[in-house]
C-alpha cells in the first residue's frame, strides 16, 4: 500500500489534508472500474487512524477476497484536526470559530466533486464513519443538489452510537511521555499511530494534541436527524463491535 497527500480547499479560508491510498500491487488510472472508498474520523482522531484498517482490506483485495476491486480509499481530515489543524491554525483558534460535523461533511463533499475522481458510473463510491464521523458520511450527501444523481453509493456507519475515545490530558513532556501515556488506554498499534499523527510538538518543546478539546467537543456537538431524503438513493449499513 502506497500514499500520497493532498490539500483541498473546503471554503474560502479552510483547507483540509487528505490521503489517498492505494495498492502497491496493482495499476490503476482514472478509469480503472471499483470501489472509492472515504473515510470520516471521529472527535480527537486523525486521517491517518484508518491505516491498518486499509492495509488489510487491500491484502484481502488484492486475493480477490473482496466482493469488487478496490481502487482507492482516501481519509480526510476535519480542518480542525489533524495535519489540517495546522494547515488552518490562524482561523481556527479565533475565539468564535466553531467547526461542526456538518462542516467536515463539506470537505468529503469537496474531495468528492475534485480533479482526483474519475468517471462517477466508473468508480462507485463509498463514505465510511467512524464514531462522531457517522454523523459527517450522513451530512455528506446534503452538499449535493437533489435534483441529480447522488455521486455516492453506500453509507458505512462503524460504532455511530459510540463517542471516540476521550483523554484527560491535552500536553505531555514528549512523544514518549504521550507513548506511555496512550499504551495504556489504547492498543498498542493504536498507541503507536495515534502518538505519530495526532501530536504536535510546541515552543516549549513539549507535546500536544493537534486537535483542541474546544474543537473535540464542537465535533461531538451536532447529530444528524434528516435520512429519510436520500433513503430511496442509498445502501446504509451500520458495524458495531
Amino acid at each position: 500500500m502506497f500514499s500520497e497527500t493532498y490539500t483541498i480547499s473546503t471554503s474560502q479560508c479552510l483547507v483540509t489534508s487528505a490521503k489517498r491510498y492505494r495498492s502497491s500491487n496493482r495499476r490503476v488510472h482514472a478509469g480503472t472500474a471499483g470501489w472509492v472508498l472515504i473515510f470520516a474520523h471521529g472527535a480527537g482522531m486523525f486521517k491517518e487512524r484508518f491505516e491498518p484498517l486499509l492495509r488489510r482490506l487491500f491484502q484481502l483485495d488484492e486475493r480477490k477476497e473482496c466482493g469488487a476491486q478496490i481502487v482507492e480509499a482516501w481519509t480526510v481530515d476535519a480542518q480542525t484536526h489533524g495535519t489540517a489543524a495546522e494547515l488552518n491554525e490562524s482561523v481556527i483558534n479565533q475565539e468564535n470559530f466553531r467547526l461542526t460535523a456538518f462542516d467536515y461533511a463539506g470537505a468529503l463533499a469537496a474531495l468528492r466533486t475534485s480533479i482526483f475522481f474519475g468517471d462517477a458510473d466508473m468508480q462507485r463510491v463509498v463514505l465510511i464513519g467512524e464514531n462522531e464521523g457517522s454523523s459527517t458520511v450522513l451530512f455528506t450527501p446534503d452538499f449535493f443538489s437533489p435534483d441529480d444523481p447522488l455521486p455516492i453509493e453506500n453509507i458505512i456507519l462503524i460504532n455511530p452510537f459510540s463517542p471516540s475515545p476521550q483523554f484527560d490530558t491535552e500536553e505531555w513532556r514528549g512523544r514518549e511521555s504521550a507513548r506511555a501515556y496512550f499504551r495504556k488506554r489504547l492498543d498498542p498499534v493504536m498507541a503507536d499511530n495515534f502518538v505519530h499523527h495526532a501530536l504536535v510538538r510546541t515552543e516549549t518543546g513539549t507535546v500536544r494534541m493537534r486537535a483542541s478539546k474546544r474543537h473535540q467537543d464542537q465535533l461531538r456537538d451536532t447529530k444528524y436527524t434528516n435520512w429519510s431524503q436520500w433513503s430511496s438513493q442509498l445502501a446504509l449499513v451500520c458495524i458495531l463491535y
